[in-house]
């Protein structure tokens, strides 16, 4: 029976180990819908604004409009969303059990390695080519570029 001990010992510590696999990553992404129909989400590192996140969505959108020949982009959607971290966290745990005449303890500890949630914001843009039309969810995709570019440097890196 005690042989039995150590591998259980084993089990139960690497059973406690946890990662937090679900959560997008840091920075852009984007899907297509249809031909000129994209979803884009930008998500911030911990500690960044919502604002500077909407703004990189934003920007995401202008620059995947530019970079294939669109003069412009509508905003058919958005939202905002405050995502969980996605830095691993760990946690430790040692179990018990009886053998017959032995007994048993527990003991625990959790230590996380994260920054905290971020915001991600979400849009869905069609495109479209020539004069820009005079809706206020649409975007001149060079005009986005030439204001938010500069005054948005590279992310910060993820803590």
């Amino acid at each position: 029976m005690k042989r039995l001990a150590v591998p259980f010992l084993c089990l139960t510590l690497l059973g406690g180990c946890e990662t937090t696999g679900g959560a997008p990553p840091v920075g852009p992404s984007e899907a297509r819908i249809d031909a000129d129909h994209y979803r884009v989400a930008f998500r911030g590192p911990s500690g960044v604004s919502a604002e500077e996140v909407r703004d990189r969505a934003l920007l995401q959108a202008a620059g995947l409009a530019a970079m294939q020949g669109y003069d412009w982009f509508r905003v058919t959607a958005r939202g905002l969303d405050l995502a969980p971290a996605t830095s691993p966290r760990f946690s430790i745990g040692i179990g018990g059990a009886s053998f017959g005449r032995g007994g048993g303890f527990g003991v625990g500890t959790s230590q996380s390695f994260d920054g905290g949630a971020s915001y991600v914001a979400n849009l869905e843009v069609q495109f479209g080519r020539g004069p820009k039309p005079t809706d206020p969810n649409v975007y001149d995709a060079r005009g986005v570029i030439a204001s938010l570019g500069p005054r948005l440097a590279p992310p910060p890196p993820p803590r």
